[in-house]
């Protein structure tokens, strides 16, 4: 598993003022897949050097039911919950409560869904994305005022479902409602005042997704994911291949491989069949038993923890890319030993949100009361005290991972 340099043109380079010119080169990470080392599992102590407890205050103005997405950055946590909270909230470092960013409604500054956010740290602008209306507010990050909204002016045709800032640029996906025949574009810079798409997007259905051509209508669940304010990832169904973002470019950053790979003969098959329901393509994807794409992933200062979906997403295979020695695992679990005292039958930790030192998962409170009570939780673990003053009807706790 070399790290190798591979010359195409694949590398986008952004000016300042919108320009984008291409350099043909990139420096790629690949993981072999076929040539990875069976081992039975991994142990979290050999990646993380402690856990750090967040306890967020819970009241009736920031009741949160469920974290569907979450972002920390200069001492201040954002915490999306669309599931009965309808909201954005914001807490301070230690967990307490600041603001709720926008309401429910149909005036200005509110919105009907709050779908996906995204925070512009070096602007100070926070954007809350409505996909019913396909609608994004935009707010001042210093109090939480509202300062304007733009709507999507081609909804008909292409329409935001997920939104990523990252060095004071606004990127979205592209999700076509009515997908006819022929290449689509999969990421766009987006205007931060007005919403409009700048410039003629970046990847390709066809050539990054590997031929699926059917797939140019399937909301990707996590497209994005931010390492801190400067750097994220991207990664669309059915890729093999990640992408890193920043404020000046775009690049191919790892890829797997294996000849157990969908093949050509296999994508045009999958291509016959409706997208919606997707059944008779899973049964499909099942049938035939391989790779399919890359998805959940993390990344040390040495490794690359990722899983390869397959069995139409029914199979997730667990590898471990060493960027040191440039060689590749297979494992069958990761144990959470550093946070779990007895980690069977409880639910593995998996990034909420990333920064370079380590990442972020959370737990619902009753998730927390029940595991003290069945003492699964380590003895030393953060604030494990206070955690037992906790009632289930809380707000669900944070935990930060940090790497060694």
């Amino acid at each position: 598993m070399k790290r190798l340099l591979i010359f195409v043109t694949t590398v986008i380079f952004i000016a300042g003022c919108g320009k984008v010119t291409i350099k043909e080169n990139r420096d790629i990470y690949i993981a072999h897949l076929d040539d990875a080392v069976k081992i039975s599992e991994m142990k979290m102590s050999d990646i993380f050097k402690g856990v750090k407890t967040i306890i967020l205050q819970t009241n009736p103005q920031c009741l949160v039911s469920e974290i569907n997405k979450l972002q920390i950055e200069d001492d201040m946590i954002f915490i999306l919950d669309n599931y009965k909270g309808l909201g954005l909230f914001q807490f301070d470092g230690n967990g307490i409560f600041i603001r709720r960013i926008g309401n429910i409604g149909n005036g200005p500054g509110e919105y009907k869904s709050p779908d996906d956010f995204a925070i512009d740290f070096t602007n100070g602008i926070i954007f809350i994305l409505d996909r019913q209306k396909q609608l994004v507010n935009r707010y001042k990050l210093e109090d939480g005022k509202y300062i304007s909204s733009f709507a999507n002016g081609d909804k008909t045709k292409v329409q935001f479902m997920h939104l990523c800032s990252v060095g004071g640029r606004l990127y979205a996906d592209a999700y076509y409602p009515n997908a006819e025949a022929g290449d689509k574009v999969l990421l766009r810079e987006i205007d931060p005042v007005n919403g409009k798409q700048i410039g003629k997007g970046f990847l390709s259905a066809n050539k990054d997704r590997r031929g699926y051509v059917g797939v140019n209508n399937i909301i990707a669940p996590t497209p994005f994911a931010n390492n801190g304010n400067d750097k994220a990832y991207y990664i669309d169904r059915y890729m093999n291949e990640l992408y890193t973002l920043t404020a000046r470019e775009i690049k191919p950053y790892f890829m797997v491989e294996s000849n157990e790979f969908i093949n050509p003969e296999n994508i045009e098959e999958l291509n016959t069949f409706p997208q919606f329901p997707p059944t008779a393509a899973m049964d499909y994807l099942t049938g035939i038993d391989k790779y399919e794409e890359l998805e959940k992933y993390y990344e040390t200062n040495r490794y690359i923890i990722f899983n390869v979906t397959g069995s139409g997403m029914r199979k997730s295979y667990n590898f471990c890319y060493d960027k040191e020695q440039r060689s590749v695992s297979s494992y069958t679990r990761m144990v959470a030993d550093i946070f779990y005292a007895d980690p069977i039958g409880t639910y593995i930790p998996y990034p909420k949100y990333r920064v370079p030192n380590g990442w972020y998962f959370s737990l619902p409170a009753m998730f927390v009361k029940m595991y003290l009570m069945e003492n699964k939780f380590t003895e030393n673990l953060d604030k494990i005290d206070n955690l037992r003053n906790i009632d289930e009807n809380n707000n669900p706790v944070i935990f930060f991972f940090e790497y060694k």
